[in-house]
């Protein structure tokens, strides 16, 4: 008997798995950056002017969407940092562990904004419905030019959170605008109220989604999209009867997905064949570029000292 182990690991290392990163635009989330605080301070103004918690809480809001875009370039810098020996991936996490901060900056703010709403609809100030208007107007303006700008910048975390921000951000405007326009119209001020907590609740929302994602990733759990079992069936259905033992698959950054298993062959059988269609299977069915398979023979668990064969 003897010991015969086979591993294959197979990277696009002319980076096809990192090439999304590497191309990532930094001048649409510096430009973002910008118009919010532009019209954070616009935003506001108004809200103080115009007595609206709405206004007033959603800038806290534009200041966390400001540094975001800021520090998001900052990030993307991180993003096309090659691999070394002491980072083997690069600082790929760099956007996930960004979005872990931002997640829990957003609970704080949106507990904050909604316990400043429930006092305002317990006692509320007298708001100048057409002010809300305008200042609404103006940010479903923005938050589109954001939305549209950020498209442009690639794909990766740290562009999805932008354009998740900017929808969300073009929603709660939209319950501004709406809530403006009933306070001119029926001069009832818990109006403005109820908007806050809509801003509040879509803080909420935006916190979970993102925390949600990150910490997937940080967890190394199976990505939502990939499918164990199949790939499983894969395996155990081929020709050549291969039993699966260690079968995982993580992510390294939302745009890498790394495999590793183990395969049991009989003896007599050549792994190479199965090694190379397995590789193909899991990088086309479910995208996953960096696959390490370690092949196994019964003699290999004997515990036999003979020395290892790689491919």
């Amino acid at each position: 008997l003897h010991q015969h182990n086979h591993f294959e690991s197979h990277e696009h290392h002319h980076h096809d798995h990192w090439t999304l990163s590497s191309n990532q635009l930094i001048w649409p989330f510096i430009v973002s950056g910008v118009l919010l605080l532009v019209f954070l301070v616009m935003e506001l103004t108004i809200g103080i002017i115009g007595h609206s918690l709405a206004l007033i809480s959603d800038s806290l809001h534009m200041l966390i969407d400001a540094a975001t875009a800021f520090i998001s370039a900052w990030v993307i810098t991180l993003l096309k940092k090659p691999e070394s020996d002491a980072f083997t991936f690069g600082f790929k996490r760099a956007d996930v562990m960004m979005a872990e901060g931002q997640g829990v900056l957003f609970i704080v703010t949106g507990a904050t904004t909604a316990l400043e709403a429930i006092q305002h609809l317990i006692h509320p100030s007298e708001v100048r419905g057409q002010l809300v208007i305008i200042a609404a107007a103006v940010g479903i303006v923005m938050s589109f030019i954001i939305f549209w700008i950020t498209k442009m910048s690639g794909k990766s975390m740290t562009s999805e959170s932008g354009i998740m921000h900017a929808i969300q951000d073009m929603a709660g405007f939209g319950s501004t605008l709406v809530a403006g326009i009933l306070i001119s119209i029926t001069h009832f001020n818990r109006w403005d109220s109820i908007a806050a907590l809509v801003v509040a609740f879509l803080m909420f929302k935006h916190a979970y989604e993102m925390l949600k994602k990150s910490g997937r990733i940080l967890l190394e759990s199976t990505p939502e999209d990939v499918d164990l079992e199949k790939i499983r069936d894969f395996i155990e259905d081929h020709p050549v009867s291969p039993k699966v033992r260690n079968l995982h698959v993580w992510s390294i950054s939302s745009e890498i997905k790394t495999m590793s298993v183990h395969i049991i062959l009989e003896d007599d059988v050549d792994c190479h064949p199965i090694q190379t269609e397995l590789r193909k299977y899991a990088q086309k069915e479910f995208g996953i570029t960096h696959v390490t398979i370690e092949t196994l023979h019964p003699s290999d668990l004997l515990g036999n000292d003979s020395p290892a064969h790689h491919s």
